[in-house]
């Protein structure tokens, strides 16, 4: 597992010569604290990616181009695609992963062209106590059907993954578990404890 892993990682270097880079549009992290978990989903997005001809259906003033205005309907619009299946359950809590806070990545231009790839994140922060044996459930879904969706959980000390199944994943350690989300195994669950 561990070689699929690395070969996963690496793939895009060793074919820079051979094809252009693919790159893997949506990243999820999960970290796990005593009293709270925070949930980070990075993503990279051209219109085609995200089923679109281009962004000209947020073009309101018709210029041909995004201005800092028309962004926030834009933003909504991916944050609501992208978290559209992205599911983090904690114990009874259900992290409400598609109200969470979405920026763009990156300082943008004052107006963006209509063809531009998107660099944006959703994250936030929800109160979460674990004590004892805590199930923990992470679900996601590639829009692509040969897609996938790295997801890292972590975990911080004093607490150690004790079972997971589901997806293909790998612990990277008692605190930390690498898993990979595809349209045929789009769900990893487990529990974690006290170390």
């Amino acid at each position: 597992m561990r070689w699929l892993l690395l070969l996963f990682l690496l793939s895009p270097a060793l074919a820079k010569d051979a094809e252009p880079e693919r790159v893997v549009p949506r990243r999820v992290q999960v970290s796990v604290g005593q009293d709270h978990v925070f949930v980070s989903l990075r993503a990279r997005l051209s219109p085609e990616a995200a089923q679109e001809p281009s962004w000209a259906r947020w073009d309101r003033d018709g210029d041909g181009a995004i201005s800092a205005v028309e962004r926030g309907p834009l933003l909504s619009s991916l944050r609501a695609s992208e978290t559209e299946f992205l599911s983090v359950s904690i114990g009874s809590v259900v992290v409400p992963v598609g109200r969470m806070t979405a920026k763009f990545d990156a300082d943008l231009p004052e107006s963006l062209p209509l063809d531009a790839t998107l660099r944006f994140r959703v994250e936030g922060r929800v109160a979460v106590t674990p004590s004892g044996p805590t199930p923990f459930t992470l679900y996601d879904r590639p829009r692509e059907g040969d897609g996938i969706v790295p997801i890292r959980m972590s975990l911080v000390k004093g607490l150690a993954f004790v079972s997971g199944t589901g997806t293909r994943g790998e612990l990277r350690g008692p605190r930390r578990l690498e898993a990979v989300m595809s349209q045929a195994a789009p769900a990893l669950w487990g529990v974690f404890g006290p170390e």
